[in-house]
């Protein structure tokens, strides 16, 4: 018994400590069409965004999207949020919106390098926030290293 009572303590911290993160990351994207923010709520606001974790990503209609589902994605995934560098990424595209785990790193070919591993068709600047393609065959052709992209060139 005691240890359900801790679990369910616990879980009510996690919760409450989540809510204030799930209402801005809501009003950002409703409002902005997008937010990438950490658990602390901390929103960087240069580098190169990109989700590792093909398996955490999460697209529903946009008038499903509430700042419970929000917190109750959080909760979920809180472990891997809590590490460094990671955050909740959120966009919307046309009647959908996306969550996902997003590692943010540096405008460089490492970090372009990280995310066409992860098998992204895009990553995001949050310098100039802009999409830079990644995953179309062309640009695996044409831009065959990541040091190659263009993105990099207009540094």
């Amino acid at each position: 018994m005691t240890t359900k009572i801790k679990t369910s303590t616990m879980t009510t911290l996690i919760e409450d400590k989540f809510t204030s993160v799930s209402a801005e990351a809501y009003k950002a994207t409703v409002e902005n069409g997008g937010v990438t923010i950490s658990l602390n709520g901390n929103r960087p606001s240069a580098g190169i965004a990109f989700s590792p974790f093909k398996d955490a990503e999460l697209t529903l209609p946009k008038e499903n999207l509430t700042p419970q589902i929000i917190n109750d994605y959080l909760i979920r995934h809180h472990d891997r949020l809590a590490q460094e560098r990671n955050h909740l990424g959120m966009w919307t595209t046309g009647e959908k919106v996306y969550l996902d785990i997003s590692t943010v790193g540096e405008k460089s070919a490492d970090t372009l390098e990280k995310a066409m591993v992860a098998k992204q068709l895009a990553a995001f600047d949050l310098t100039t926030f802009q999409d830079i393609p990644l995953g179309k065959m062309e640009y695996v052709r044409i831009y065959n290293e990541a040091s190659r992209h263009p993105c990099l060139s207009a540094s």
